[in-house]
């Protein structure tokens, strides 16, 4: 019985991913890729400087995220970590920032084997977080960041 309910999760699965990753283009544009030499640059930090830098990233606006305007925008943000949660390789935490008099609330992933993440950060350290902005978390609706730096204050 368990074999026949893991079969059949596996292939709505598949029958999932396969549904979701039929997008096609509407115009004969090609897909931009991103090359990265790692012959020449086997170091992931110099590869990560070569797609951003730290002054490419610009002070988050929680407004203009929460409505979805900035998806895929990089963005630093300062605030407190809260519910930090470890799932193998992959750091997960609440950022709460203090802006305009109220409090805005970020969902975070990072992965802990990144050069530039401080893997010490713990419940009420003080961070900045470098990252792209992608959907919303759906278990919370938060915004979400994924960082590629986390630096402790």
């Amino acid at each position: 019985m368990r074999k026949i309910i893991f079969t059949l999760t596996i292939i709505i699965m598949i029958l999932f991913v396969y549904g979701c990753s039929s997008n096609s283009l509407e115009s004969n544009q090609a897909l931009p890729t991103t090359e990265i030499d790692l012959e020449n640059d086997a170091n992931p930090t110099n590869t990560e400087e070569k797609i951003a830098t730290k002054d490419d990233f610009i002070e988050a606006d929680f407004n203009k995220i929460f409505n979805n305007e900035w998806e895929h925008m990089k963005v630093k943000v300062t605030g407190e970590v809260w519910d930090r949660t470890d799932r193998g390789a992959i750091i997960e935490f609440i950022l709460a920032k203090t802006s305009d008099g109220g409090f805005g609330y970020y969902k975070i992933k990072t992965v802990s084997y990144k050069e530039g993440v401080d893997i010490t950060i713990k419940e009420g350290d003080i961070v900045t977080i470098y990252g792209v902005v992608t959907v919303p978390d759906e278990m919370t609706g938060l915004p979400m960041i994924v960082a590629n730096i986390v630096e402790k204050n």
